[in-house]
């Protein structure tokens, strides 16, 4: 067997797309496969059309290393032509979007992500600090296009701080289902706005209860949003009990100061 047919065996490529070749770059230690879309028309990404070839461009994307040899996948994408919407480029099998690995590749990043910071598995995979955040970060929008559709009607607020408290982020999470469901930078009434803003009207309305602590920007962005907010609002005991400790204590010294003022 050789290495054409290793490269076949291992990416299974479905029809019209086939490996053509696989080259050993000995000096660059990498194994490069070129991939080739051989039908005629090519598929309208939005409509699933078979349309006419617009063109073609040629992209490489990283794939699982060969041997400790760093293996990439090279193929001239074609750009359809669609009657309906306009100029595209097609999808392929192997990667999402214009990602610039492909989907195996990223599932081995993701997989080391939980167990290393993005900082050793840059460094164990030979990528930078960037190119591990962008793979996570795709791989939380494809959770979140999986996951249904949110209809809260208990929902917590509350902010946690990280790097020695310099950096802040918003956490929203479904009381009832004792699950996150959003996670925004920064502690400002923006960060809880995209919260709402990612939600149905609908399901805005159906919230019963926000419980949060009373940071001002929590309750201006819940105030804009959430219909009938002063009965749905809820303030954790903590807090509750803080202001109610300093207002007791207030009073206390206002009241030791009168009686002494007055002997």
């Amino acid at each position: 067997m050789d290495m054409d047919d290793v490269a076949r065996r291992i990416l299974r490529l479905p029809d019209p797309w086939i490996v053509e070749g696989a080259t050993v770059i000995e000096d660059r230690k990498e194994v490069e496969v070129r991939v080739t879309f051989k039908a005629t028309k090519a598929p309208c990404p939005e409509c699933g059309a078979k349309c006419k070839k617009h063109d073609s461009v040629e992209r490489r994307w990283r794939h699982l290393d060969m041997w400790d040899y760093q293996t990439w996948i090279v193929c001239r994408v074609p750009r359809s032509s669609c009657e309906k919407h306009g100029v595209k480029k097609i999808d392929v099998p192997w990667a999402d979007g214009w990602a610039r690995f492909t989907a195996q590749f990223e599932c081995v990043v993701i997989d080391w992500l939980k167990v290393a910071s993005m900082t050793s598995t840059a460094r164990n995979l030979g990528l930078t600090w960037d190119q591990v955040n962008g793979i996570q970060e795709r791989a939380v929008r494809r959770g979140l296009k999986r996951r249904e559709a949110l209809t809260p009607e208990h929902i917590g607020v509350d902010e946690t701080s990280f790097q020695k408290r310099h950096e802040y982020v918003t956490i929203v999470t479904d009381l009832d289902e004792g699950k996150v469901l959003h996670v925004a930078d920064g502690r400002g009434k923006q960060s809880l706005d995209s919260f709402f803003e990612a939600l149905e009207p609908k399901h805005v309305s159906a919230i019963k209860v926000v419980a949060m602590d009373m940071h001002a920007p929590y309750i201006f962005s819940a105030a804009a949003y959430v219909p009938g907010l002063v009965d749905k609002l809820c303030f954790d005991r903590f807090h509750v009990a803080q202001l109610f400790s300093k207002a007791v204590d207030q009073t206390r010294r206002a009241e030791a100061k009168r009686r002494s003022s007055t002997s």
